[in-house]
């Protein structure tokens, strides 16, 4: 679910925050059934997440330690909005759905 804009060949890859927010958006559309209304709120809290992520993003330097320290209040600020849009069963598939992805990072960053 991690979207980004390569710049060429040795370059470092930018953060998208709207590719990362319909990323994100579509796959819990798809993944959790979420009803009209639940997905309407979900549109309105991811984006606005992605865009204070890449502002860390920007403002870091590449320091990855800032990053994880300001990234971490950003995400557990969404998941709590979510928490209380989702059912208990959505969230669960939610939860799963992030340690995938969590899982599928630690595959890339080990390659």
């Amino acid at each position: 679910m991690i979207a980004y804009g390569q710049q060429g060949p040795g370059v470092r890859r930018q953060f998208d925050a709207k590719a990362q927010a319909k990323s994100t958006s579509d796959a819990m559309k798809e993944l959790l059934k979420l009803i009209c209304n639940q997905m309407k709120q979900v549109e309105a809290i991811i984006p606005e997440a992605f865009e204070r992520i890449a502002k860390v993003f920007e403002s870091a330097a590449g320091d990855r330690q800032a990053m994880r320290l300001k990234i971490a209040p950003i995400n557990e600020a969404r998941d709590n909005k979510l928490k209380e849009i989702l059912t208990a069963d959505h969230w669960r598939e939610y939860e799963k759905m992030k340690k995938e992805q969590c899982d599928r990072m630690r595959q890339l960053r080990a390659n």
